[in-house]
């Protein structure tokens, strides 16, 4: 490496550093904005879960939720993850994601999938999809409705 090229690559690692640093620099105020609504929306989704009637079903063999706040929508928002036993057909369960607002209940969407073990492998039997409380029927809509789902909880 000659020293001008030296110099050339030394000028922008000091450029980099320097813009990380005013970049640091700021990042503490947003950093703990971020702190305060992500432990807001804990709580808030540890209260929802809580008195929704979900915490405790009986019906309910395995069940989870998380919180996130999505920034878009400015809103805390709690995916319910639930799992059931359809003890009348041996081998199935219902596997239940829905997305609420934490503050208000109201359920964004979701998805109902009915699932088989067949000779050891996961089958997909049934899927109904949900958004904005309507059951989708459109194979665009349907695909659409999965993004958007899956984008609330990282936006």
């Amino acid at each position: 490496m000659t020293h001008s090229s030296f110099a050339v690559v030394k000028y922008h690692l000091v450029l980099c550093l320097s813009i990380a640093a005013v970049g640091y620099a700021q990042a503490p105020d947003q950093v703990d904005e971020s702190l305060k609504r992500s432990q807001f929306c804990a709580k808030a989704a540890e209260e929802f879960f809580a008195g929704s009637g979900l915490k405790g079903d009986s019906f309910a063999d395995s069940q989870s939720y998380k919180s996130h706040f999505n920034k878009k929508l400015s809103k805390c928002l709690v995916k319910v993850q639930r799992i059931i036993l359809v003890w009348d057909h041996p081998g199935e369960r219902l596997e239940m994601n829905h997305i609420y607002d934490a503050l208000d209940g109201e359920v964004l969407g979701g998805t109902i999938l009915t699932k088989k073990m067949v000779n050891g492998e996961d089958k997909l039997i049934r899927m109904v999809i949900l958004k904005e409380q309507k059951d989708l029927r459109d194979p665009k809509e349907r695909e659409a409705a999965l993004v958007w789902l899956d984008d609330l909880m990282i936006q």
